[in-house]
C-alpha cells in the first residue's frame, strides 16, 4: 500500500466515501448486508453507518485508522480462513485499495441521522436548483457603501468592511513593510524575497511602490511556475500512471509546462478550459497552435487508469468516471462521480445527469486494451505532434509499435511473476481469450508444444482412433452483444478437415472447421461464425471428435471478439506485420530482446515530438444507464448532453463518429455558466488568503461551505467574466486590496467575535507548501537551477513504487517528477497535493515528524552551509547576524536577538568548532523556524 495522503476536509472525505467506496458496498456486500437486500448475514449491516460501528456477531466492523486490526480489513484482504469476504472471491486490487484507504482516513460515512433530513427523497427539480447561489447566472452586484471610506481602497474592501461594519467591528492594522513584501514574494512566485528587494520596498512602502512591484512580479517566470503547481494540483497531474501498473507518462512534462506558460502568458481562462477538454479537437491557425492544444488535452489523460483491468467496457467506463469526477470537480466544485450508482444525495445531479457526461467521455480514447491470453493490458494513447509529414508518419509508426512493445513486455512480466513461460508468438488480439488450460476436457488429449505456431505456452491433441473425446470451453463475457468466435490451432495436412463444434449462444449453432487451412488471423485464429451472446447467460464452445476426417485434432485456444473490435484489432496485426526488413518482428524477439527493444523505443520517444494526448473513440456514441454502476447492467439509454442543473437548453447537436467534447467545452467556457467563474475566482482567492470566500474550494455543493461574502463572489466572478478571463487580473485586483494587505494579529474584539476569520478582518497566517519550503531553502543557497524542466527523470516500468529523493536536485521542484504510488518523502511530510485526487486545498498538519526532518536532515544542514558562508564574508559578529536575518526572515534582527544570537555562537565555538560552522548552525535554526515556515 502506497503512502497515504490526508484529504483536506470533511467534504472532501464525503465526496472520497459516495464516489470510491459506496459503489464498492452496494456491488460487493448489499446483497448480504443490507435491510433492501433483505439479509443481515452474521448479523451486520453494511448499509448504514451504524451497522459497522456496531458489528456483527463477530464484534465491531473496523476501527477507525487501524487497517491490523480492522475485522472488515482483515476479511477482505483474507487473512482468516474462516472469514474470507466477499465468499465467491477476492476483491479486485483497486477495490481492495480504496476500502484500505477508507478505513485509513478514518472512515468517514456521511450515513447516518444527521443527514437523514438532507437527503433528497423526491425528484431533482431543476429548475429550482438553477435559482441556488452556486448555479444562477451572473448578478455582478453593486459594493455596498460603507461608514469608513478612506479604508476601502477598492471594491472588494467595500465587500468586506461592509459585512465588518455590520457587526460594529474593525479590521486589523495594516502588516509590516517586511512581513508584506515577503508575503507577496511567496504568493506570487513561490520564491523569499532578496535582502536588497526587501530594502527597496521598506525604503518606498507606497501603495505606488507596491503596485510597480505587484507588475514586476507577474511578468516573472517564476509567478506560471508558482500558480502553475495550483492548476496541477486541481488537475491531479503526475508523471507516473500509479495503480495497478506504476508506468512513466514519460510526455506529462510537454502537459506542465504548457500549464506554466498559459500563466504566465495570461491565457484566457475560458480558451484555457477549452484547449483542455478538447484541444485534439479544435481548429488551428497554425502548428505552434495545434501543438499546444494537442498538449493541453493531456488534462484527459493524466488520471490513474488499471492497465490490467480484465473487462474492456469497466476499464473505458472507469476511465470516463474518473475524466468527468475530476473536471466536474476542478472545472465546477461538484462532485458528479457520486451520482454513477444512483441520483447524487444531496446535489441536483442525477444519474441520468452522469451518464449524459460520462457518455460524451466514453466516446473519447485515451487508453488501448487488448487480451491475450489470460491477461488484459492497456497502454495510453500518444499522438504525434505538429511536424512535416514524413517525420509524422515516422513518428505515428513508432508510437505504434511502442504501444505493442508495451503490451506485450507486459504480459512477459505478468506471466514471469505468475511463475509461467512467456508463448512462442505474441498477437495484439482484442476480446476474451481462453487458452487450453480453461477448457474441460473429457476423453484422450495429450499435452504438446512442439509447434511454435501456437497460442500460450502449448496445446493438446487428439489422436483420432484413440475413443470419443470432447472439449468445452466455458466463458464469462463481459457485455452483451454480437461477437465473433474464433478457434487457434497450427494447420497442417494430417489434421482433421472437418472438426464437429457446437456454440452455445442465443440458441444451439453447429459448425464444422477445417484444420488443414491455414487460419485467417495471424496464422492463428479462425473465425467459426458470428453469434449473439448475452452477459452472465450461457456462453459455450464445445468441440468434439465424432465422424471426423484427418488424424489430429488441435485444442489450442478460443477468442470471443466483439464485432465492433474486429476492425481496430486487424490494423494493429496489420501494423504488427509491417516491421521494416532491417528490423526484427517484435513477436520474433526473446523476452529480453523485447524489453530492450521497448526501452530504446521509449527512449526515442522520450525525446520525440510526441505528445499524451486523447483521441475521439471508434464507437463514439451514447451509453445506456448502468443499474446501482453495475457495468452489465443496462438501462435506459441516455443522449450524451450538459448537467440539467445548469443547463435548461436543448440536448447538443453532436455529430455522428464524434464525441461531444467540442460542444461540452463551448458549453461549459460559455457566458451562461457563471459556476465556472465562481469556482476559478474562490481558488485564488483560497491562495491569497489562506481559506476561500467558499471554504470547501472543490464542492460548492450542498456538503459544501456556504460562501461568507456571497455578493463580492458574484461580483469578482463577473469581473474575471468582463475581463475576458485574464488570471493576472484577478490575482492583480485582489493583491491590491487593502484587505490582502492587513497584518494577520488582529485586536482582541475581532478576535473574540470571528475567531476563524471567516469576515476576513485579518489576513491568515499559513505556513508554506512543500515546494516554497524546499524551493525557498535551495534559493537562500544560492543554489536554485532557475532553467525551465525539460522531459522527466524517471526511467519507464514498475520500479517507480522504489523510494525517491529530491535532496541531490536543484531545479524547482515543478520541474522535477511526480510519481504515483511513491510520493517523496520530503515533500509528502509537508502536505504535498495527492495525484490522485483534485486538491485545490491541501491539508495542513503539524506533526513531530516535520520538526525532526526540519531539524535531522542533511539537506537543511547543507543548505545552512552554503548560506552561512555568504554570512562569513562579513565584517564583524552583529552584521553576520544581521545579514542571516535579513537574508532568511526578510527583517532586520532585535536588539535581544543580536544578544541571544552572539551567546549561541560564542557557545558553539567554545566547543572548538570553526566561525563559519557556528553561523551555519545558526543559519539552520533560523531555517527550521517558525517564522521563516510560515508568511505573517
Amino acid at each position: 500500500m502506497g503512502m497515504a495522503f490526508p484529504l483536506a476536509n470533511a467534504a472532501a472525505d464525503v465526496a472520497f466515501f459516495e464516489s470510491k467506496v459506496r459503489p464498492i458496498l452496494v456491488s460487493r456486500c448489499y446483497d448480504c448486508h443490507s435491510e433492501a437486500g433483505g439479509k443481515q448475514k452474521g448479523g451486520l449491516w453494511l448499509d448504514r453507518r451504524d451497522g459497522w460501528k456496531i458489528g456483527g456477531d463477530s464484534g465491531p466492523t473496523l476501527i477507525p485508522g487501524n487497517l491490523d486490526k480492522s475485522l472488515l480489513v482483515r476479511s477482505i484482504r483474507y487473512f482468516d480462513e474462516d472469514l474470507q469476504m466477499p465468499p465467491k472471491g477476492k476483491l479486485p486490487p483497486e477495490e481492495l485499495k480504496v476500502l484500505e484507504q477508507w478505513v485509513a482516513m478514518g472512515a468517514p460515512d456521511p450515513r447516518d441521522a444527521a443527514f437523514a433530513g438532507a437527503v433528497r427523497k423526491t425528484q431533482i427539480d431543476f429548475e429550482a436548483a438553477r435559482k441556488n447561489w452556486a448555479f444562477r447566472p451572473h448578478t455582478n452586484p453593486k459594493p455596498p457603501a460603507v461608514e469608513n471610506g478612506d479604508w476601502a481602497d477598492e471594491a472588494i474592501d467595500q465587500f468586506i468592511l461592509a459585512q465588518l461594519e455590520l457587526k460594529k467591528l474593525s479590521p486589523a492594522a495594516d502588516a509590516s513593510s517586511h512581513a508584506l513584501i515577503r508575503r507577496l514574494y511567496f504568493d506570487l512566485t513561490g520564491l523569499p524575497p532578496t535582502p536588497a528587494e526587501v530594502a527597496a520596498f521598506t525604503n518606498d512602502p507606497s501603495l505606488a511602490a507596491y503596485t510597480r512591484t505587484v507588475e514586476e512580479l507577474l511578468s516573472r517566470q517564476t509567478f506560471g511556475e508558482k500558480w502553475g503547481r495550483h492548476w496541477l494540483d486541481v488537475a491531479r497531474y503526475s508523471d507516473s500512471n500509479g495503480g495497478d501498473r506504476n508506468f512513466t507518462y514519460y510526455q506529462a512534462w510537454r502537459y506542465r509546462n504548457y500549464v506554466i506558460d498559459s500563466f504566465n502568458n495570461d491565457r484566457s481562462y475560458y480558451e484555457f478550459v477549452r484547449q483542455q477538454l478538447a484541444g485534439d479537437l479544435l481548429p488551428a491557425r497554425d502548428d505552434q497552435q495545434r501543438h499546444e492544444q494537442l498538449v493541453a488535452s493531456g488534462f484527459l489523460s493524466l488520471g490513474p487508469k488499471m492497465l490490467t483491468e480484465r473487462d474492456k467496457e469497466k476499464l473505458r467506463l472507469d476511465v470516463a468516471d474518473e475524466q468527468v469526477d475530476t473536471l466536474s470537480r476542478a472545472l465546477l466544485g461538484l462532485t458528479m462521480g457520486c451520482a454513477r450508482c444512483h441520483d447524487h444525495k444531496f446535489d441536483p445531479i442525477s444519474q441520468q445527469d452522469y451518464y449524459a457526461m460520462t457518455g460524451i467521455f466514453r466516446s473519447t480514447q485515451v487508453v488501448l486494451g487488448t487480451r491475450n491470453g489470460c491477461v488484459n493490458v492497456a497502454s495510453w494513447v500518444l499522438q504525434p505532434l505538429p511536424v512535416p509529414e514524413p517525420k509524422r508518419q515516422e513518428l505515428s509508426a513508432k508510437v505504434k509499435r511502442m504501444e505493442l512493445a508495451m503490451r506485450l513486455t507486459v504480459e512477459t512480466q505478468f506471466k514471469e511473476k505468475a511463475g509461467g513461460k512467456t508463448s512462442k508468438r505474441n498477437l495484439p488480439l482484442a476480446g476474451v481469450i481462453y487458452d487450453e488450460v480453461d477448457a474441460e476436457l473429457t476423453g484422450k488429449w495429450r499435452k504438446s508444444s512442439l509447434n511454435d505456431n501456437r497460442f500460450g505456452d502449448g496445446y493438446v491433441v487428439y489422436d483420432r482412433g484413440t475413443g470419443p473425446s470432447s472439449a468445452i470451453f466455458r466463458a464469462s463475457l463481459p457485455i452483451n452483444g454480437m461477437y465473433e468466435v474464433r478457434v487457434a490451432y497450427s494447420p497442417h495436412a494430417t489434421r482433421v478437415s472437418n472438426v464437429p463444434i457446437t456454440v452455445e449462444a442465443r440458441g444451439i449453432h453447429k459448425v464444422k472447421l477445417d484444420q488443414t487451412r491455414r487460419p485467417a488471423v495471424g496464422g492463428l485464429f479462425q473465425p467459426i461464425g458470428r453469434f449473439e451472446f448475452e452477459k452472465g447467460a450461457r456462453a459455450n464452445v464445445v468441440i468434439g471428435t465424432e465422424g471426423i476426417k484427418g488424424q489430429f485434432i488441435i485444442l489450442d485456444a478460443v477468442q470471443f471478439i466483439p464485432v465492433g473490435d474486429i476492425a481496430r484489432e486487424a490494423k494493429a496485426l496489420a501494423a504488427s506485420d509491417n516491421t521494416p526488413k532491417k528490423t526484427k518482428s517484435l513477436f520474433d524477439l526473446s523476452n529480453g530482446e523485447l524489453k530492450k527493444e521497448l526501452s530504446k523505443l521509449i527512449g526515442e520517444l522520450k525525446k520525440s515530438d510526441v505528445a499524451l494526448a486523447p483521441r475521439e473513440a471508434p464507437d463514439a456514441a451514447d451509453i445506456h444507464l448502468r443499474v446501482r454502476g453495475e457495468v452489465g447492467q443496462l438501462g435506459e439509454l441516455v443522449q450524451r448532453n450538459f448537467p440539467l442543473a445548469l443547463h435548461a437548453g436543448p440536448v447538443p447537436e453532436i455529430p455522428v463518429g464524434q464525441s461531444g467534447r467540442r460542444e461540452f467545452a463551448d458549453w461549459i467556457t460559455g457566458p451562461e455558466i457563471a459556476l465556472l467563474d465562481r469556482v476559478i475566482v474562490n481558488r485564488a482567492w483560497h491562495h491569497l488568503f489562506g481559506r476561500g470566500i467558499v471554504a470547501s474550494v472543490d464542492n460548492f455543493g450542498a456538503l459544501g461551505s456556504q460562501p461568507t461574502h456571497p455578493e463580492l463572489l458574484d461580483w469578482l466572478a463577473a469581473q474575471f467574466r468582463a475581463s475576458g478571463g485574464s488570471i493576472k487580473r484577478l490575482i492583480r485586483q485582489i493583491v491590491l486590496s487593502h484587505t490582502y494587505r492587513l497584518a494577520s494579529a488582529a485586536p482582541v474584539k475581532l478576535e473574540q467575535a470571528d475567531p476563524a476569520n471567516d469576515l476576513f478582518g485579518r489576513q491568515n497566517r499559513r505556513r508554506l507548501t512543500a515546494e516554497e519550503i524546499r524551493d525557498g531553502v535551495i534559493f537562500l543557497a544560492g543554489r536554485l537551477d532557475t532553467k525551465p524542466g525539460t522531459n522527466t527523470s524517471l526511467k519507464y516500468g514498475v520500479d517507480l513504487d522504489k523510494p525517491m529523493s529530491f535532496a541531490k536536485d536543484t531545479l524547482r521542484t515543478i520541474y522535477l517528477p511526480i510519481a504515483r504510488n511513491n510520493p517523496v518523502a520530503e515533500l509528502s511530510l509537508f502536505d504535498v497535493a495527492n495525484p490522485d485526487l483534485v486538491s485545490g486545498a491541501r491539508a495542513a498538519t503539524t506533526v513531530p515528524t516535520q520538526a525532526l526532518y526540519l531539524l535531522n536532515n542533511e539537506f537543511f544542514v547543507a543548505q545552512a552551509q552554503a548560506i552561512s558562508k555568504e554570512a562569513a564574508t562579513k565584517q564583524d559578529t552583529k552584521e553576520r547576524i544581521q545579514f542571516l536575518y535579513a537574508k532568511i526572515l526578510n527583517r532586520p534582527a532585535g536588539y535581544l536577538e543580536i544578544k541571544r544570537a552572539r551567546e549561541f555562537l560564542d557557545s558553539i565555538e567554545n566547543e572548538k568548532a570553526k566561525p563559519e560552522e557556528a553561523l551555519g548552525h545558526f543559519a539552520h535554526l533560523l531555517l527550521v523556524s517558525t517564522e521563516f515556515l510560515f508568511l505573517d
